[in-house]
């Protein structure tokens, strides 16, 4: 089984579980995002920002 067909198992599974107005706010959030100029991330093939993380 592929990771795709894991989580669309898991959705079909327990997605159910979970209330309706719970789910049309996530995706109501969700959506919001992308219509949004909110900052993508990077895709597949971009070169990541030089960075530094700092010891704490």
């Amino acid at each position: 089984m592929t990771l795709a067909q894991d989580i669309k198992q898991f959705q079909d599974e327990n997605l159910k579980r979970v209330p309706q107005e719970v789910l049309e706010q996530v995706f109501r959030s969700i959506k919001e995002l992308d219509d949004s100029d909110h900052p993508k991330g990077l895709k597949v093939g971009d070169t990541a920002p030089d960075f530094t993380l700092k010891m704490q």
